[in-house]
């Protein structure tokens, strides 16, 4: 992941942050999903807090996302999950959300969290559709079969 240099607010001071290259890999982890928070300190210097493993993906939520220590500012939350190889840029589904112009003193920071629990909502519930419309039809199937399995032996 690369975080672009530039300027951010950290503990009410203007902090210059060069350009900056992230591995996320040792942040992946090794089964579930967590959200990891990208971090500036007032040195300038990126770094990534890992949040706290959950057992699946659909399983996180926003109090998931680790709070910001002191000394630092947030930049983005990654959603990072057991097997990944690469970050989604999809805008249906991201797995980088940007806090760069959100702050803790700013009711942006609650709202960006917010949405983003809004979107997992709306993902599960898409998910449950989808196994409910698949049961639906499995029944729906398996009466078909029962139907033609009671024509066959009465020789219809």
């Amino acid at each position: 992941m690369t975080v672009n240099p530039g300027w951010i607010v950290v503990e009410n001071q203007p902090v210059h942050m060069s350009i900056a290259t992230l591995s996320l890999s040792s942040s992946v982890p090794s089964s579930g999903a967590r959200y990891s928070l990208v971090r500036v300190d007032a040195d300038g210097t990126v770094d990534v807090q890992d949040g706290t493993a959950v057992a699946s993906y659909l399983e996180l939520g926003w109090s998931d996302v680790p709070k910001v220590a002191d000394g630092y500012a947030p930049l983005a939350v990654v959603r990072l999950y057991s097997g990944q190889t690469s970050l989604s840029k999809l805008y249906s589904s991201p797995d980088v959300f940007d806090l760069r112009f959100a702050t803790r003193s700013n009711p942006g920071w609650m709202a960006a969290i917010a949405n983003l629990e809004r979107d997992f909502e709306y993902e599960i519930d898409r998910l449950n559709f989808s196994l409910d419309d698949i049961e639906q039809r499995h029944f729906g199937l398996e009466n078909d079969l029962d139907i033609e399995i009671s024509r066959h032996q009465l020789g219809l």
